[in-house]
Parts: structure tokens; sequence; C-alpha cells
């Protein structure tokens, strides 16, 4: 007698056999296929040209796609353990871009349609289509950025929920910083005065890389220099807990690992190096202040022994020194005009908390500072057309709301409060939680001076991190 499961296999388009194959070939297509996505967004001038985000947005919606075609394959989908630990995150950010698709709607609510539309009637002789954002296309392509963003942080945490792959994900991380940041020394020292085969225009005397701002790029050069330290912490760590000395531990780890030190040492070397001559001072002080907590949760969890700490803070110490040194004298000249910028971020600050006050509950528009904070003018910050607010806290309230800011980060939040929950919880693998709270750190700080995560490749880039942080925060027993 022939039983029924005996006959799956003939009845089934494929065989068994065949779907194991497709499954290995999406699953490792659509890892590898982020990697190299994470690897090249910061070229193309950090990712800040509008054709980059439409490209992006469709890359990720067809990794999407063929990563959920493969989880209809799995008897155990990746997804489903993500998406039940990720429900009340969504549910925050869903409602932001909900709420960012009703700001582009006409009439919604009669009332709350920004007043400029009305304002502007008389003037031009007709009546407007009325909506709360007073910039449409630029509403809409705010929506398709954090998209983006979410389409990669889920897709990273995913994948992270394997050791291997979160440890691949840190590791060409690591390279890929080291590699700008050593494209940006090398156009920096050798005097070119360009951005790939552009024509530098602004901030020719400091380095950016592939990017425009110095300080986006600072951003960039931290999150590399906090990946990078804590990979060389992770590899000490390997090898300190088997009770050797921490010279015996230096031996062997030039005998087995030296290719994973070399990336460590080289990465921390480069990043320090270029985030220094991007002369950032928000920028290095955030990186700081990321490299602190990390030290801090590395004692805090006892990953290593309190000698080993000891050596790392000392050789950590020496190497700051010297870099600082050779490249830092700059920066240090650059905090003689705190006064000044204070004085100017004091201004437009005010400019954009008046703003704030006038529509607290519905914003004018996600993504539309610029054109709207044109509408308060304060003669301090007059001489300059503002692209963004220099905080992005206050930016969000001024483009959605107080309400919608608030949401979202929110969201936010959640992920961040279960990766320190695993920076205290876990067992295995706590670097990764540390790694998140280190650069939520760097971000989070820098956030409040300038606006270095609304670029496309370090948000990006930092949700790709998060990712990897929120997959690697639970135990093991419940993954």
């Amino acid at each position: 007698m022939t039983l029924p499961y005996e006959n799956i296999e003939k009845l089934s388009f494929f065989s068994l056999k065949d779907k194991k194959s497709v499954k290995k070939f999406i699953s490792e297509f659509v890892f590898f296929a982020l990697i190299f996505f994470v690897a090249l967004v910061p070229l193309p001038f950090g990712a800040n040209v509008p054709w980059v985000w439409s490209l992006s947005f469709l890359y990720t919606i067809i990794l999407i796609l063929l990563f959920s075609a493969k989880e209809l394959l799995e008897e155990k989908p990746l997804s489903q353990f993500a998406a039940s630990r990720l429900t009340l995150p969504a549910i925050f950010c869903g409602m932001v871009i909900i709420w960012a698709w009703l700001q582009n709607i006409t009439d919604f609510l009669g009332i709350a349609a920004n007043p400029i539309w009305i304002l502007s009637e008389p003037f031009l002789g007709k009546e407007l289509s009325r909506s709360i954002t007073i910039d449409s296309f630029e509403t809409s392509e705010s929506v398709i950025k954090i998209i983006t963003s979410i389409f990669i942080f889920f897709l990273s945490a995913c994948y992270s929920i394997d050791e291997k792959k979160a440890k691949t994900f840190s590791n060409s991380f690591v390279i890929f910083t080291s590699l700008y940041s050593a494209y940006g020394l090398i156009v920096f020292l050798g005097g070119f005065y360009s951005i790939l085969w552009f024509e530098k225009i602004y901030y020719k005397n400091d380095l950016t890389s592939t990017f425009i701002n110095r300080n986006n790029f600072a951003t960039y050069a931290g999150l590399g220099l906090i990946i990078s330290f804590l990979m060389f912490a992770q590899i000490m760590q390997k090898y300190a807990i088997l009770g050797h000395s921490f010279r015996q531990v230096i031996i062997r780890i030039m005998a087995r690992d030296t290719y994973r030190f070399g990336i460590a040492v080289i990465g921390m070397l480069l990043n320090a190096s270029a985030l220094l001559l991007t002369h950032s001072r928000a920028g290095a002080l955030s990186t700081l202040a990321g490299l602190v907590v990390a030290v801090f949760c590395l004692r805090f969890s006892k990953l290593m022994p309190e000698k080993f700490t000891r050596w790392i803070a000392i050789f950590a110490a020496i190497g700051v020194i010297l870099i600082f040194s050779l490249s830092g004298e700059d920066i240090v000249q650059r905090f003689d005009l705190f006064d000044r910028d204070l004085n100017w971020r004091t201004s437009l600050y005010m400019q954009v908390w008046e703003g704030i006050k006038t529509a607290p509950l519905t914003g004018y528009g996600f993504g539309t500072f610029k054109e709207g904070i044109r509408l308060f003018s304060v003669p301090n910050t007059a001489w300059a057309t503002w692209s963004f607010a220099h905080n992005t806290y206050l930016e969000l309230a001024f483009t959605i709301g107080i309400l919608g800011a608030a949401v979202l980060l929110t969201g936010i939040g959640i992920i961040i409060f279960h990766i320190m929950r695993g920076v205290k919880n876990r067992r295995r693998c706590q670097i990764y939680p540390i790694m998140g709270l280190a650069v939520a750190t760097l971000i989070g700080m820098h956030s409040l001076f300038d606006f270095s995560v609304q670029i496309p490749a370090v948000g990006w880039s930092f949700s790709f991190l998060l990712g990897v942080a929120w997959a690697q925060s639970w135990s093991s027993q419940k993954k």
C-alpha cells in the first residue's frame, strides 16, 4: 500500500531536493545582495541624490519579494521569528508612514490643510489643492527612504538570527568603512580636491570621502571605528576566556586569527584617522561617546577579564594620542569657533520651535523642512538657506508634528530597549547587542547637533547594524 506522503514528491512542481536547492540559492542570493547594497550605497555622494533613493527602494523591494518567496518554502521561516517580536515597533512605524501619506491627501480634514495654500491663492489667482504637506513630492520621497530603511532592518534582522551571518555582516561593514576611509585619506592627503571624478565644491580643506558633507562622513567613519573596535575586542575575548596571559593571547591571535585581527586593527586606524581629518567636532565627540558606552558594556557584561580590559584601554589611549597628534590639530582649532556656532544654532532652533508651535500636531509635511522653515525668519540665520534643522528630533516635530515624532522615536526606542536587555541577559554573542547600543549612542547624540542619520548612506547603514544587534539580543533558546 502506498502512503499519501510518499507521492508528495511526484505531485509537487519540483522535487524536495530541488526545493532545498532553490531555497538555498535564493537565501544566499538575497544575503549577498544585501551586503552588496550596504557596500555600494555610500558611493554616490552618500546616496544623497534622488535617483539613488528610487533605485534603492526598487532594489530592496525585489530583495523582500525574493526573501518572501524563499520563506514560503521554509518549514520554520526566519521572518516568523522576527515579525512576531517586531509587531509593536512595526505598528508605530506604520502609523508614521500612514500619517505621512495622509499629509499628502488633498483637503484632508479640511481645516488641517496648511495655511500656505490659502495665503498663496490670491497671488496666483486660482484655487490650489490644499493638503497638510507643503511639498507633496518631498513627502513622497521621504516615505520611500523610511520604507527602504525598514526593509534593510528587517532583512538584516532575519539573517542575523544566524550567528555566522551576523558575524559576516559586521566583518563586512568594517571592510566597507575602511575602504571608504582609505579613499578619503588618499584624496585628502594627495590634495586632489575631488569626489570621485567630480570637482569638490564644499569642504575642500576637510576629508569627506565620497560624501558631500564632512559631518555626514564623520558619522559613517565613526560607525566603522566602533564596529572595528568591538571586532578587536571580540577576538581578544575569544582567547582571553581560555585563561592565557596577555602575551600568550597576542601570540595565539597572530597565529590563528591574523586575518580578522588585521582587519580590526587596520579598520580602527583608518576610520579614526579619517574621522579626525573631517574636522567634525560633533562627529568626534559622538563617536567617543559610543566608544565609552562600548567599553562600559564590555566591563559591565564581564565579557573579558579586567586585566585585558585595562590593556585594551591602554592601547586604545596610545592609539588615540598617536592619531590625534598626526591628524587632530585642525579639529582642536574648530572648538575655538564654538561660541560663534552656538549663536547661529540657537537662533535656528528658535526659528524651528516657532514653526513647531504654529503647527504642533500636523507639521508641514514629512521631508519639507527646507520649504517650511522659510516661513519663519530669524535675523541671525537669514544669511543661509537651511535644508536641515541640524537637530533631527526638532526637524521630525517640525515636519510630522510632535505626536508623529514621538510615535516614530518610540518605535525605534522599543528596538533599542530590547538591545539593552540583550547586553544584560545574553551569555553568548553579547558583542552584538553592545555594538547596537554603541552605534545607537553615536547616532542619537550626533542627531542632537546635525542631520547625518537623514543622509541615506548613514541612515541605512544604521538600520543594517541595528538589525544585526537586535537579532542577536535574543537568547538562543527563544529563537
